[in-house]
Parts: C-alpha cells; sequence; structure tokens
C-alpha cells in the first residue's frame, strides 16, 4: 500500500499596528548611542542598499543634524542617516544620507512638504538603486537625488546609532526597528518590511529591533551577535534609556521572513520498520536556535521529551492513534514561541 506524507505548515503572523511602548530606547540628544560592531555597511561599500528606522523625536530641543546612525571617519568618508538642518528655503528639517562626504536630501523633504520630526512616529527610509536614491516616509516616496561618482558606504570607524562621530549631532528621541539592507527594495518590498510581510524575498544584512526593554545591551539579528549601550557594558551617560516613547510593532512576530524561520513537520507516522517516514522528525527546519519537544499521548502522558532541534522520535510498542506535540522554541532573533498539533501513527 502506498501511503502519503502530509506535510503541516507552521505559519507566523503578523499584525500592521505600531503604537507606544516601554520596551524601547530614547536618546536624549545629548551624548547618548549605541557602539556596534557591525559591519553591514563596509560589505556594501558601493552597492545598492536601503535603511530604515522607525522614529519618533521634534525639531526641538533636536540637534542640528540628528543622526540615526553614522561610521563617518571624517568628512569625506564613511555614511551618515540623518535630519539635515534647514537650508535651501526648506521650512523642514530634511532625511537626508551623506556618502564620501556629499549630502544627498531633497528641500523641504519633496512632495511630502512637511517636518518628519514632529512628535509622533513615523518609518524613514532611503534607497539607492545605482546612481538614484529614493527617500520614503511611511512607505511612500516624496523624492530622489542623482548620485556623484561610485561613493562608498565603508569607513574604518565603528558604526554609531543615534549620533554621529565627526560633529555632536545626537538624535534626541526614539528609534526602533533600524534596518540595513544591501539591496534597494522597491516601494512594495520596503511596505512589506515595514508590515512584516512573510512574501519578503531578501533578508536584511543588519537588523536591531531595539526592543530589549532592559539591561547594557541589544541584539543585532542578523549577526545574532550583541551591542553595548553607550561605550561599553557598564551604566553610564552615554547609555540611551529604556522608556515608552518608541515606536514598534504592537506584535513582533517576523521572524519568518525576517529569518526565514520554518518548521514543517510530518502528520503520519508510518510505524512498519521500512524506514520510510519510521520516525517523527521536521521535514525542514530553518532559523530556529533551540528547541524543546514534548509527544503526547491522547490522555495527556508524555512519551517522549526532548531538546533535539531533530526531535527523532521513532514509537515503538505503541497503539496506533492520534498523538499530539508541543513546541517551544526560541528563533535566531531571540523570540520565544509555541506551537502545538497533532500526527497519527499507523502501522
Amino acid at each position: 500500500m502506498t501511503r502519503l506524507l502530509f506535510i503541516f505548515f507552521i505559519l507566523l503572523s503578523c499584525k500592521n499596528s505600531y503604537s507606544q511602548n516601554s520596551n524601547c530606547l530614547t536618546f536624549d540628544g545629548n551624548n547618548q548611542l549605541i557602539y556596534s560592531s557591525n559591519q553591514a555597511l563596509n560589505s556594501i561599500s558601493t552597492g545598492d542598499f536601503t535603511f530604515e528606522a522607525w522614529i519618533n523625536g521634534t525639531v526641538n530641543p533636536n540637534s542640528q543634524h540628528p543622526a540615526i546612525f553614522s561610521n563617518r571617519n571624517s568628512t569625506t568618508e564613511g555614511t551618515t542617516f540623518f535630519f539635515h538642518s534647514y537650508w535651501g528655503g526648506s521650512a523642514s528639517k530634511m532625511l537626508c544620507v551623506q556618502l564620501f562626504g556629499m549630502n544627498y536630501l531633497v528641500v523641504n523633504n519633496g512632495t511630502y512638504g512637511a517636518e518628519i520630526l514632529d512628535g509622533a512616529c513615523h518609518h524613514v527610509a532611503v534607497t539607492k538603486t545605482a546612481s538614484t536614491i529614493t527617500f520614503y516616509v511611511d512607505g511612500i516616496p516624496f523624492g530622489t537625488r542623482v548620485v556623484s561618482g561610485t561613493p562608498s558606504t565603508s569607513s574604518p570607524q565603528t558604526l554609531w546609532i543615534g549620533k554621529d562621530h565627526i560633529i555632536n549631532s545626537t538624535f534626541d528621541g526614539s528609534i526602533s526597528t533600524l534596518k540595513i539592507w544591501n539591496v534597494a527594495l522597491s516601494q512594495e518590498d520596503l511596505n512589506k518590511s515595514i508590515n512584516c510581510d512573510s512574501t519578503l524575498f531578501y533578508s536584511p544584512a543588519a537588523f536591531w529591533k531595539l526592543n530589549e526593554g532592559t539591561g547594557q545591551l541589544v541584539l543585532e539579528s542578523a549577526s545574532n551577535t550583541y551591542d553595548n549601550l553607550g561605550s561599553n557594558q557598564s551604566i553610564e551617560n552615554q547609555d540611551p534609556i529604556w522608556n515608552g516613547q518608541c515606536c514598534i510593532q504592537d506584535t513582533i512576530d517576523c521572524d519568518q521572513y525576517i529569518y526565514n524561520v520554518e518548521l514543517t513537520l510530518p502528520n503520519i507516522i508510518t510505524v512498519n520498520m521500512d524506514n520510510i517516514n519510521d520516525v517523527f522528525t521536521p521535514v525542514a527546519i530553518d532559523g530556529i536556535n533551540k528547541m524543546h519537544t514534548t509527544i503526547l499521548n491522547r490522555w495527556g502522558n508524555i512519551m517522549y521529551s526532548t531538546d533535539d532541534l531533530l526531535i527523532n522520535w521513532a514509537p515503538s510498542n505503541i497503539s496506533e492513534g492520534v498523538y499530539y506535540y508541543i513546541i517551544n522554541y526560541t528563533s535566531f532573533s531571540g523570540s520565544p514561541k509555541t506551537v502545538n498539533g497533532f500526527f497519527h501513527v499507523i502501522y
């Protein structure tokens, strides 16, 4: 008899909603920053990119050029993603990216035509495709600029989040869900990123949720490494503050599209010693760091328990029927999740 293997897919949901949350970072506009060892900007070099973040700030008391991040080593080397002060007749501070000493911006924030630092949560982004830089606010493009030459984003300087290296241009307000991509996302893909859409094909080169809520370290999820608040792990006046002025998703449930979290399990096990579907083990597993699995019978008795990512339960001397699993796992983002389901054991 030919038996079919049915596949059970675990799908992770996302909610397109953003609000104030007490587990995010606020920078004081004076000397607070995050030191990061991340090398994404050096890897991008002269290639295409996307920079994006959620921010919430006001014009006053922000510094003249409040920085979202910077790795500038000098006025002619490195990259800064920031807001440029009033210039060229603009009535607003302007979203800007500096590459190799050249500032790229759209006067008065182009077709948006208003202040982005208005005390509300906004998503801001810039993309570079070949020689064109496009500026976005809340997923809508508001202008473009042509790149001069082939500037590089790389620099030997440490990446700082919330402050520029060269001038004291520290951000005053909140920064969260910061991503650096080594591709230029289209408007459609950028909005997939904003909305946690699992159909987005790409993964970011660097990603800080900045939602830990406590402690001296923040996770850079793409490389699964931690960065310091301030210059080191000791408490100091350079540390941004955890409080309730940040903009993050109501549900941080974006692991599938960012980290390609996949857990595909069989729902039939054939215990007939033919070495085909005899073992309960994932058909596919990806993006999971740790996992604990418990298998129970229909009366709730534990039949098997393991921390093995492959589970590898080879049932024997048990009755045919329905069995249940409870899986608690942690993805490489550090987010814990629980999934449960059932499968059939037949002979």
